[in-house]
């Protein structure tokens, strides 16, 4: 994002004329040219706006995931093992995220149905993981593999709802529009929360 917003903060100064080449001419800038410039600005004050936390809407999609594979995330358990431990002993299904570093469908989702009040709040309710499938990583290749053991595709996103004792109990692909987050909530509300009896 800093990248985009300087570049698009140079072009917008150069479109502009305020900045100048050696090779330019001292000609007037043109009304065509001003339009583009401050559309760079626009450009460069979006970009600036994301760094510091407003919503960039399906932007975000192209921007690699948060947090990145590798770094700790509280909330994600990022090994199935461990989500299967943390699991037994809260007595909570898995959610589980396959996804990838590349995938922007999956940053779509993450970044505008995952972070709605209505979602979260059921996602709380079981245990979380993020399983990353596409870095070619001997972790990778074994998400990857899970993931076809309990689907039959390798395609993403993919999301899976998982019992203590790794019995699948859902498998959900998020059809379009990707923001409906009801046609998300209907696959996964009913494997929400403490692990009754009658399940």
């Amino acid at each position: 994002m800093a990248i985009w917003a300087a570049t698009a903060a140079i072009g917008a100064l150069y479109l502009l004329g305020w900045l100048r080449l050696p090779h330019d001419s001292n000609t007037e800038v043109g009304w065509i040219r001003r339009g583009f410039g401050f559309a760079m600005v626009i450009l460069a004050v979006f970009c600036l706006a994301g760094m510091n936390g407003t919503r960039l809407g399906e932007v975000a999609s192209f921007l690699p995931p948060d947090p990145y594979p590798g770094h700790t995330d509280k909330i994600w358990e990022e090994s199935y093992n461990e989500a299967i431990a943390k699991a037994k002993a809260k007595h909570e299904n898995i959610f589980i995220d396959f996804t990838g570093v590349y995938c922007t469908n999956c940053r779509d989702i993450e970044e505008n149905v995952f972070t709605k009040s209505e979602v979260r709040e059921v996602l709380h309710r079981f245990v979380l993981a993020k399983l990353f499938t596409d870095e070619g990583t001997p972790q990778d290749d074994l998400n990857q593999k899970l993931q076809v053991q309990m689907s039959g595709v390798n395609t993403l996103p993919l999301y899976a709802v998982v019992s203590p004792d790794g019995k699948v109990l859902k498998i959900h692909q998020q059809q379009p529009p990707i923001e409906d987050s009801e046609q998300f909530l209907r696959a996964i509300r009913p494997f929400a929360g403490a692990i009754v009896a009658s399940r």
